[in-house]
């Protein structure tokens, strides 16, 4: 068996990836950041998405000799110029709950009217191998935002405002193998498996 460590500490974005990585094959086991015990801050520095998610790759893999998977994800909003971007998970402040993020986002575009409430989420997944390869791909979900809140305590973080296109519900309402089949996430990590299986 193979450890591959899936550098989160979000459970249910831990959840998401290990359901879509087990395409990779049944000889690899993946474990969380609380599975193997690792509490040494990540300075999440980068200017992008592609810089924090090789940040955080790179130095999870460096302490501790697993292979290791980390993301880096965000929400862009039209009208707020990109933002929140890469300062998705902070835009409301380091402690705000998951219904003061949403509800910070809808209040700054609550003027704001079909078809002009256009976002998209991004997500960049890097992979270390403990000879240093890094692989690197990304994925995107458009959509819109919501009215309102819908059903926050199902999926991630935003899932509870973003209508994905051709779609009338949030990503909340979806299943699992619903949002991995459409979403910024799953189409990142395809990418990643399709590497992988080329590199091996």
């Amino acid at each position: 068996m193979i450890n591959i460590v899936i550098a989160t500490t979000n459970i249910p974005k831990f959840k998401q990836m290990k359901f879509a990585l087990q395409k990779l094959g049944k000889q690899y086991r993946f474990l969380s950041l609380q599975d193997i015990n690792y509490q040494k801050r990540i300075i999440e520095n980068g200017t992008t998405f592609k810089e924090n998610s090789l940040i955080k790759a790179k130095q999870v893999c460096k302490d501790t000799g697993y292979i290791t998977i980390a993301d880096d994800s965000g929400l862009c909003v039209n009208a707020l110029g990109g933002k929140p971007g890469v300062l998705t998970s902070r835009y409301a402040g380091k402690h705000a709950t998951r219904r003061q993020q949403l509800t910070k986002l809808l209040n700054e575009i609550k003027n704001v009217k079909d078809p002009l409430r256009k976002a998209k989420f991004i997500c960049v997944i890097t992979c270390v191998f403990t000879n240093g390869e890094v692989l690197q791909t990304s994925g995107e979900l458009l959509g819109k935002l919501s009215i309102n809140i819908i059903n926050i305590n199902n999926g991630l973080t935003h899932d509870p405002i973003f209508i994905p296109n051709g779609y009338k519900v949030t990503m909340s309402k979806l299943s699992m193998t619903q949002k991995m089949k459409i979403n910024h996430r799953g189409k990142a990590i395809q990418r990643l498996i399709s590497k992988w299986k080329i590199r091996t």
